[in-house]
């Protein structure tokens, strides 16, 4: 069901109020043109290719890792093709031995040319999901035994997670992009969620489109994600974005950005949004190449500040950026 026509029904790629669930996302790397799958019922790993154009020397990368320690139990890495509009079979993933009762299956795909395809991420049980196909019903098949997936309660917490945000406003919609880094040398940040959010700890604001969410950072890496959604939802108040995951706890960290530009009769007046207490530079250009120094301003305790430029009277369009060590 794409979305949910009353608020308590939760089976839904985004909810009532408009807000994507982690199903959308799901749905969304379901359906990349060009997808490498485990499929869990046959083991089978294969790539299936939706577009229209034929692929040649994809490079495909499997690993199986133990929970909660990642150690890994088996690796396999090939090159091959990928028709047009059908699913080529790669291989079939062996029996393991010694594996965690819970564990991670990645697969990473790759063009010719080592640019990024897709990374799938799957976690599953030595003790599988047991369906009883002599019950199905055309919406339901029940289950006799479920997977064990408690493993995943057993991963570390990872304090070490950062997170920052910059944005832009352009014609009253807001883009914010968000940069979540895993600097830790030996733990993941498992189903981390980005959120932009109405004031420090405040609610999401709604409705808001996100590039990816629900995301997996193994150690060293990062990811970055854009959210866009209309200025007038954060109902005055400074964006802030709050990242939490299955094992990393809450980050709140302010907006970095522009606000707005109100043109008055004496000037620009600008408004910012950035790090209490952190000096950030205001520059202005008319050009886009050539910058300059309007003044340099700490963000106030409520994460807001704002500038007059006189030098722009009477709606004189110029450009804004703000600057920061």
């Amino acid at each position: 069901m794409l979305n949910n026509a009353w608020p308590a029904i939760h089976w839904n790629l985004y909810d009532y109020y408009l807000k994507p669930a982690g199903s959308y996302f799901g749905a969304k790397k379901a359906n990349e043109p060009v997808h490498a799958l485990w499929d869990y019922n046959t083991r089978k790993v294969k790539v299936f290719n939706a577009t229209l154009s034929s692929f040649t020397g994809l490079q495909l990368s499997a690993a199986v890792y133990n929970i909660p320690d990642l150690t890994p139990k088996y690796t396999n890495y090939l090159t091959l093709s990928a028709p047009a509009g059908v699913s080529t079979e790669a291989f079939t993933l062996p029996a393991i031995s010694g594996l965690s009762t819970t564990y991670f299956i990645r697969l990473r795909l790759q063009y010719a040319a080592g640019r990024p395809v897709g990374d799938n991420l799957y976690w599953y049980s030595t003790q599988p999901d047991v369906l009883v196909y002599t019950n199905s019903t055309y919406y339901y098949t029940p289950l006799s035994s479920y997977a064990d997936l408690t493993g995943l309660n057993t991963l570390a917490t990872n304090n070490s997670v950062t997170a920052s945000a910059t944005g832009t406003v352009d014609e009253g919609q807001s883009a914010t992009t968000i940069r979540v880094n895993n600097p830790a040398s030996g733990s993941l940040a498992f189903f981390v969620r980005a959120e932009v959010t109405k004031g420090r700890g405040g609610e999401e604001v709604v409705p808001v489109t996100y590039t990816d969410n629900y995301f997996t950072l193994w150690p060293g890496e990062s990811a970055t994600i854009t959210a866009q959604y209309a200025q007038a939802d954060l109902g005055g108040r400074p964006a802030f974005v709050r990242v939490r995951g299955y094992n990393v706890p809450e980050i709140l960290t302010a907006l970095v950005g522009l606000r707005g530009v109100t043109f008055l009769p004496g000037g620009s007046l600008v408004q910012c949004t950035g790090s209490a207490g952190t000096n950030y530079t205001l520059q202005t250009s008319s050009n886009l190449v050539n910058w300059l120094d309007l003044t340099n301003l700490p963000a106030g305790p409520n994460n807001t500040f704002q500038y007059l430029d006189t030098s722009a009277p009477n709606g004189l369009r110029r450009f804004y950026r703000l600057r920061w060590p």
